[in-house]
């Protein structure tokens, strides 16, 4: 690895520690791509991690009542050589028996690897 690249990695790694926003890791990731691209192929570490999310979900109607859930829905996981920051999760849900109406599905995923969780809504509509 270039000593060039070593030293911005480090200024970049102290400095990511005290973004304060998206749009500031955005521009600092930006900046390390842009880096990396220059750099020739390298194998750094070789390890496996192991990660992913088990996933929760809540069928809602429209005013927030519970209509459907289920904990433990999904399991995700990966193996891989770095620590992911970055996770790509599809969620199918096959509703065949609701109604016609307006409802949000509130998705939560778990962390397998720590505490941490993070929820999100999507709005959807089941046409007559």
């Amino acid at each position: 690895m270039r000593p060039v690249f070593l030293l911005f990695a480090v200024l970049l790694g102290l400095s990511a520690a005290r973004a304060q926003s998206l749009e500031e890791i955005d521009r600092r990731q930006a900046a390390l791509i842009e880096a990396w691209e220059k750099t020739p192929l390298t194998i750094r570490r070789a390890l496996f991690i192991n990660g992913g999310f088990v996933v929760d979900f809540h069928i809602k109607s429209r005013d927030g009542e519970v209509l459907a859930e289920k904990e433990n829905f999904m399991r995700i996981a990966t193996e891989s050589h770095t620590r992911n920051l970055e996770f790509m999760v599809v969620l199918t849900l096959n509703l065949t028996s609701a109604p016609p109406g307006d409802y949000v599905v509130e998705y939560k995923l778990h962390d397998i690897a720590s505490d941490k969780t993070a929820s999100f809504n999507m709005p959807f509509k089941i046409a007559s």
